[in-house]
């Protein structure tokens, strides 16, 4: 008798489009995940937060961030105006970064190549966060209305349900041309322990895949390559699109006349499966990078030709020069192959934080700073 009555009310909630059952933030991150993504970025802070070393190479990245100038491409641009939103909310929020218990970010890049301006607006992207305490609804509105995510303009915003779930939306139709967003959807599944931040379409996706307990699977590529992921607190998998694949190959094209070796790389690059970076953290912060070709041969080129060649040896000259001594880090670095991954490896340690904080610390406001490492030549 209970089996039947909790079967009529699962459809009795499905036929007036309500969520049978309360969702788990591990759900609603899940269902995050959109259909055919070519890029996932997933952090699990509270587990990294457990190592000492966490908190203080966060400090130092903030530090970098503070100090750089300019110099970034459009494309990797738009990525940074992402990271600044993500950050910007976070503050209006009142949400300190220990409240942030884990993020998900996926996209799908059918609509983008390469040289192509990034139009957040036009891409399945939905970007989720899981929060220690849920976050308030009228927080949420008053935040979405000091970030400048649409340009800094006067915004309308709006608020519904959709599957159940309370939505903020913000419009603003007379937003510049180059505005992050014009239009953006916040969800908050899970009585606010989880946002979802995206375009209409991509957020009701989400929201639907949430409620009918079917979220998307990881793309064969993507898949492979999460397989290697599962011991470490972030990790960042991308695959190429095949419009990506044919502008790849016809570069690799054009550089076998003039330089084959590059031209069999990037022959090679057009044809693989993708890339992951990970970071695990400990006593030690491991970082791994990884290319996962389509052959065996294609890896050992890469690894031989491109990363033990030139990337390796190019960074610790660069680093060498910044600091000036040598470090565990630069004493870790190393590449490896198996199978048909090649991969880049590096370990940062506490001495390595203290030295990189100093030698990266900013000018004082006169513009004197002592001189760090070899002197330029």
């Amino acid at each position: 008798m209970k089996t039947t009555l909790y079967v009529l009310l699962i459809g009795y909630c499905t036929l007036l489009g309500l969520p049978a059952m309360a969702s788990t933030p591990a759900e609603a991150l899940k269902a995050a995940l959109v259909p055919n993504a070519s890029i996932v970025f997933f952090s699990d802070l509270e587990r990294a937060s457990k190592s000492p070393l966490t908190g203080q190479f966060e400090q130092f990245r903030e530090q970098v961030n503070v100090i750089q100038q300019g110099g970034m491409p459009d494309q990797l641009a738009k990525w940074n105006e992402l990271a600044t939103f993500a950050e910007g909310m976070g503050k209006d929020l009142g949400v300190k970064p220990e409240d942030t218990l884990r993020t998900l970010v996926s996209i799908n890049l059918a609509q983008w190549t390469f040289g192509q301006k990034m139009n957040f607006q036009q891409m399945d992207m939905v970007f989720a966060s899981e929060f220690k305490q849920p976050i308030e609804k009228k927080k949420l509105r008053t935040a979405l209305e000091e970030n400048s995510v649409l340009g800094g303009v006067e915004s309308i915003i709006d608020e519904m349900e959709i599957q159940g779930v309370p939505v903020v939306s913000v419009f603003n139709p007379d937003a510049p041309a180059d505005a992050m967003f014009t239009q953006l959807f916040v969800a908050m599944p899970c009585d606010g322990r989880v946002l979802f931040f995206g375009g209409e379409a991509a957020v009701k996706s989400a929201l639907g895949r949430l409620a009918s307990g079917k979220p998307a699977e990881y793309p064969a590529g993507l898949a492979e390559m999460q397989q290697g992921t599962k011991d470490s607190d972030s990790f960042f998998l991308f695959a190429p699109t095949e419009p990506m694949r044919t502008k790849i190959a016809e570069f690799a094209q054009q550089q076998q006349a003039t330089n084959p070796a590059m031209g069999g790389i990037m022959a090679g690059f057009a044809k693989m499966k993708g890339t992951v970076f990970t970071v695990k953290s400990g006593d030690k912060i491991d970082f791994v990078f990884s290319v996962l070709m389509a052959t065996v041969e294609d890896a050992t080129l890469i690894k031989s030709m491109l990363m033990d060649t030139m990337v390796m040896p190019s960074l610790k000259m660069m680093m060498m020069q910044k600091i000036g001594k040598m470090t565990p880090m630069l004493e870790s670095m190393k590449t490896e192959q198996k199978g048909n991954a090649a991969s880049f490896l590096a370990s940062v340690t506490q001495e390595d934080i203290t030295i990189f904080a100093e030698v990266f610390k900013p000018a004082p406001e006169n513009g004197a700073a002592a001189p760090v490492g070899i002197p330029a030549q």
